[in-house]
């Protein structure tokens, strides 16, 4: 095993491939990369870890905040080259199974392909890369990796598509436990009940999307349900939740369908214009948008979210759930909450207070309000218990303070965040968290 920048021939990836794998892995995990050609000694100062001894191993997890990914060159099962992909500032401790696939198909990729070959094909590393990946980790001893892939790229194509010149929202639920639905139509500790159709559906690569079909379900109450057989999807009941089991359910639950999703099912959703989201059972989300992929897991945000504001899970959750819909609509929004909140009139010019009874945004009675209120102008200022200490306020700072963030609004937020939590809703449907005057993490 050697370096990769011994390898002959390795400045002709470094010009568009590394880039290009970089940056899609930047912005799928909403991370930091670090890529380094040459890392054995590296990481063996570094960390400790001496590469060469577990030769067939490509991923390290060092601690929350660090995991260590290996770009294998691998000729007659031997590994010849390696490279390493640092990323930095997320947590994926939890995720070691897709870290394994991504590390899979990186390798299969690299050790396939001469160099020449890997450069005229750098495009692949972008959203191929990630879209192989997803699918070898959700198929992997489970599903047809085909039939998957078919099934992607028809959620891609409904998620483009109107109905009556608007968009929708639809969903399907993959199960391998198909015999276990239907024994039971009426399905209590799956939180819903089956129909069955009058006519099967089948997905293949050649079928024809109906969307007058899939405008049907809304991929939040109702669902189809469908199986695979012999590498084709068959789509026959719909599901639908209890109406009691969504109302009783918090954000977080409701969103993965704990009750619901078992095993190794799968639920895809189109869940606004040209936005689809594939979520496992563990609340593993990934979600394209604005023509990217995002490695999404709510249960991180929210323990997140608690530990930096020392918060109630359901203060939380709550504010994780409006943060979605704000997304969903493509509602620009700013939410500050304050770590020290004696010092919030240091840097404003004016304390909107509405009522003068509490408004808070785990007050279900209050939803209609705190939405109108986070789509207004200005920075809403919450409390660490979710009530409302201020609407539209504006905020007085030095526009040479927040340091290199792009936009007015990221400005604002990264500055709020030095005292507390900042979070900035764009109008493209991101979600950016911001702490200590910097990105923590985007949804």
């Amino acid at each position: 095993m050697k370096n990769y920048s011994e390898m002959k021939g390795y400045k002709k990836l470094e010009f568009r491939v590394i880039p290009t794998l970089v940056d899609s892995l930047s912005s799928f995990f909403s991370a930091r990369i670090r890529y380094d050609p040459s890392p054995m000694n590296y990481l063996k100062d570094e960390y400790g870890l001496d590469v060469s001894l577990l030769p067939n191993r490509g991923v390290y997890i060092i601690d929350d905040e660090k995991t260590v990914v290996l770009g294998k060159f691998i000729q007659n099962k031997t590994v010849e080259y390696i490279f390493s992909i640092e990323i930095l500032g997320v947590n994926l401790s939890y995720v070691p199974s897709f870290l394994n696939s991504l590390e899979a198909v990186i390798a299969r990729k690299l050790s396939n392909n001469t160099c020449l070959q890997l450069a005229e094909d750098y495009f692949f590393f972008g959203d191929q890369l990630l879209e192989r990946t997803i699918i070898h980790f959700l198929g992997k001893g489970h599903y047809n990796q085909s039939a998957l892939q078919v099934l992607m790229q028809s959620f891609h194509k409904i998620s483009s598509f109107q109905y009556e010149g608007n968009p929708f929202t639809t969903g399907l639920l993959l199960t391998k436990s198909y015999v276990d639905f239907i024994k039971n139509k009426s399905l209590k500790e799956r939180g819903g009940f089956l129909s069955e159709l009058r006519s099967k559906l089948v997905i293949i690569g050649s079928t024809t999307v109906n969307k007058r079909l899939w405008f049907l379900v809304d991929g939040e109450s109702t669902f189809f349900l469908a199986t695979m057989y012999r590498g084709k999807t068959l789509i026959q009941n719909y599901f639908t939740l209890e109406s009691s089991d969504v109302r009783n359910n918090g954000f977080v639950d409701n969103y993965n369908l704990v009750k619901t999703m078992k095993g190794n099912d799968i639920l895809f959703r189109v869940t606004g214009c040209a936005e689809f989201s594939i979520t496992t059972p563990k609340g593993i989300d990934f979600n394209y948008k604005e023509g990217k992929w995002i490695f999404r897991n709510l249960e991180w945000y929210i323990s997140m979210l608690c530990s930096l504001l020392k918060g109630e899970r359901t203060v939380m959750e709550s504010l994780l759930n409006y943060l979605f819909l704000l997304s969903k609509r493509r509602t620009s929004s700013i939410i500050w909450i304050p770590e020290k909140e004696k010092e919030i009139t240091n840097i404003t010019n004016n304390i909107n207070i509405l009522t003068k009874d509490e408004i808070t945004i785990t007050n279900v009675n209050h939803k209609a309000i705190i939405t109108r209120i986070f789509s207004s102008d200005g920075t809403i200022i919450l409390s660490k218990n979710g009530s409302l200490i201020s609407f539209s306020t504006m905020i007085s700072y030095d526009n040479n303070i927040a340091g290199p963030l792009s936009g007015t609004g990221e400005k604002v937020a990264g500055y709020l965040s030095k005292n507390g939590v900042a979070i900035k809703v764009s109008q493209d449907g991101s979600i950016k968290i911001f702490h200590q005057g910097k990105i923590k993490t985007t949804l």
